[in-house]
């Protein structure tokens, strides 16, 4: 399953009363799949909302309602994996439009990695440990779907090279009691990858095959 990464803007915190304003939905592959603004039909005004995001009830008045984007909500979360920063919020917006869709929350997957709090996705996404494996990348406008939508992409891409990080470890620690001398096992390559960019190894053809043979217990 791919996954889509989702931001909304609302007019509040209560997905019983409150709608989406604003939608954006990107691809794992980076593209812009939809970003719109989406126009409410029970609330003609939000103003402690807007004070936060800055959508105003002109700005949308033009815009589709939730309903029109309907089937087009619908294909996108079909038999994917529905990516958000505090995800259930997002969700619970959109939820009704899920098929064979799963949730993944990037905020619970980043406490985990990096055994943080819970911490809004700007000061996340801006922190040094991201933006070294980011390049720096520029996030102007929280607040709007779009930006957050590929902060949490970014924030995700974080996480899965921690996690990977943490494989590569879990394997080196493997092959001690398996008495497997990892240095000898791999080329003066595949070695150099391990230690020093254990992202490009993981999931390498390379690291099936030491995995493998740590899990034999040396044993080819």
């Amino acid at each position: 399953m791919s996954k889509v990464y989702v931001d909304v803007e609302t007019t509040g915190l209560n997905p019983h009363t409150d709608e989406i304003v604003q939608i954006a939905v990107v691809g794992f592959n980076g593209v812009a799949e939809l970003y719109t603004y989406v126009r409410p039909v029970t609330h003609t005004s939000w103003d402690d909302a807007q004070r936060m995001h800055g959508i105003s009830p002109e700005m949308v008045q033009e815009s589709p309602t939730l309903e029109e984007l309907a089937p087009r909500l619908r294909e996108l979360f079909r038999n994917r994996i529905f990516a958000a920063y505090n995800a259930q919020f997002d969700a619970s917006f959109l939820s009704r439009y899920f098929e064979n869709t799963r949730i993944c929350d990037v905020m619970l997957d980043y406490m985990a990695a990096t055994g943080s709090a819970r911490t809004k996705l700007a000061d996340a996404v801006l922190s040094p440990e991201v933006q070294a494996t980011a390049r720096g990348v520029a996030y102007h406008n929280v607040h709007d779907a779009l930006d957050d939508a590929y902060a949490c992409m970014t924030l995700d891409f974080f996480n899965q090279s921690r996690l990977q990080k943490d494989n590569v470890a879990d394997l080196i620690g493997l092959s001690e009691p398996a008495n497997v001398d990892l240095k000898a096992l791999l080329s003066p390559e595949e070695y150099e990858k391990v230690m020093n960019s254990p992202e490009t190894f993981v999931n390498s053809p390379e690291w099936y095959r030491v995995l493998d043979f740590i899990r034999h217990n040396g044993r080819r």
